[in-house]
């Protein structure tokens, strides 16, 4: 589990807790309602600086207070707690976090170029600075939380079900020349409406974490080849929102919405067509958050990728191919994922008990 190193002391940490890793890629998306502050600069909780203690300490100081202020902000049902909250969210999954942007833009009042989505490339970012939501609420589970505080262990259970791959930052984070974002507007604009008409579904008003998870019930089905023309599409739609070396993280985790074949050769053609490599080759698309934690949009990017590669070995000239190779794709964790999930699974029993 990771924890804010530069904010607490290791001895304050129990000896229980595993230490793991961050995605590469994290989401967070926002309008001009949203709390603290985001931007390409930095992005800060709407805590006054004056109050941003670390939550950490006060576990140890205040557990009640402690509890409360976590679960007030992943709950998210109120407003009133946001003035001294001392958190931000991001997620790993873009699934998820276009079909909250979506509902954000069609249900609360606000706009389509006013919502915004932002990804972050965390390797750049301070160790630390990120924890997922499961490892602190395991941790307060631990620590004491009260069985009807909210409660804790029963937010756990619904995790099981409900996983979004978020993640929590504290204070500021400063992601100056580590980020990309566009409006929800431009990926319309550019045609994420017009290959994926079911993330706009306006029948499920109100229903965004159901419609994840039904959304997800389709990575169960056999892989859908892309025709190249698609493929092309959704390369314009990165490159004319992101850009640049965003390009290819950005389409192939909107091809992974949904399920890819990494021997998919219109990937590979599309790419190629485009002379879309861009210095991106050494992208990863983490399986970490699969560890127990299916998010199989996730799988699917990283098949993106690798057909990415396997298609570009045979056309790229000699010097490229060197370059290919720092392809980190982790592809055994990739094909092993079903059966850490099953493992985990194992070590999670007492969240039921």
């Amino acid at each position: 589990m990771v924890l804010p190193a530069h904010l607490i002391q290791r001895n304050h940490i129990p000896s229980s807790v595993t230490v793991g890793t961050i995605p590469r890629y994290v989401f967070r998306v926002y309008n001009p309602k949203s709390a603290g502050e985001t931007s390409t600069t930095r992005v800060a909780s709407p805590a006054p600086e004056c109050s941003r203690e670390d939550i950490f300490v006060t576990l140890r100081r205040h557990p009640q207070e402690a509890f409360r202020r976590l679960l007030d902000h992943l709950n998210g049902y109120d407003d009133s707690h946001e003035e001294f909250c001392n958190f931000m969210s991001w997620t790993s999954s873009l699934l998820f976090a276009l079909l909250y942007g979506i509902y954000q833009a069609e249900f609360t009042n606000n706009r389509y170029d006013d919502t915004k989505i932002l990804i972050l490339d965390t390797q750049y970012i301070k160790p630390g600075s990120f924890i997922k939501d499961i490892d602190i609420l395991r941790l307060f589970d631990d620590s004491g939380a009260p069985r009807g505080f909210g409660s804790i262990h029963n937010f756990l259970k619904l995790r099981r079900e409900y996983y979004f791959g978020e993640y929590l930052s504290q204070s500021e984070v400063d992601v100056l020349g580590h980020c990309a974002e566009a409006s929800f507007w431009d990926l319309m604009n550019h045609g994420l409406e017009e290959l994926y008409p079911w993330l706009f579904d306006a029948s499920l008003e109100g229903k965004w974490a159901k419609r994840e998870k039904d959304a997800r019930e389709k990575y169960h089905k056999d892989d859908t080849l892309v025709t190249l023309d698609d493929a092309e599409k959704v390369i314009k739609i990165a490159e004319n929102s992101f850009g640049g070396s965003w390009t290819t993280p950005m389409a192939a985790m909107i091809l992974g919405l949904e399920r890819r074949s990494p021997n998919d050769p219109n990937i590979a053609s599309a790419f190629r067509n485009r002379g879309t490599l861009l210095g991106s080759l050494d992208v990863n698309i983490s399986s970490t958050d699969m560890n127990g934690n299916n998010l199989p949009e996730l799988e699917s990017a990283g098949n993106v990728i690798a057909a990415i590669r396997v298609g570009d070995v045979s056309h790229q000239p000699v010097e490229e191919l060197d370059e290919l190779a720092h392809l980190d794709l982790d592809l055994a964790s990739l094909a092993l994922s079903d059966a850490s999930h099953q493992d985990d699974t194992q070590d999670e029993k007492y969240v039921e008990s």
